[in-house]
């Protein structure tokens, strides 16, 4: 089902590891599975975006946010709303955007040797 890929793709907690280096959170991020399905198909129903561009806005922001957090050393995720105020605030909206029009995050390589202590 639709929805379940969605809820799945949403980080269940901030806590992460990503390319190696772990990222300590201190909350769950998935919330009101029933209030959030509902929502969601709501927003489906509307026509204007599909579950495929939901998944995909949902997947980009989050892989943007563990690049973000290892890059600065600091955990960016935690900075992302709950299921629920992620869907009530069309959050994904931005991220369905940029993917329109074709853009793309790419996990960066991790760069052995350099002058990171």
């Amino acid at each position: 089902n639709s929805f379940e890929e969605w809820w799945k793709a949403y980080p269940g907690t901030d806590t992460f590891t990503h390319k190696g280096k772990d990222f300590t959170g201190t909350r769950g991020m998935r919330k009101g599975k029933e209030e959030c399905k509902a929502k969601l198909n709501a927003i489906l129903q509307e026509g204007e975006y599909t579950i495929d561009e939901m998944i995909a806005a949902l997947k980009y922001e989050v892989l943007q946010k563990k690049e973000n957090s290892y890059a600065s050393k600091t955990n960016k995720l935690s900075y992302m709303q709950n299921s629920l105020t992620y869907l009530n605030q069309r959050t994904f909206e931005p991220f369905i955007e940029l993917i329109r029009e074709g853009k793309t995050i790419e996990e960066k390589p991790i760069i052995k040797g350099g002058t990171d202590i």
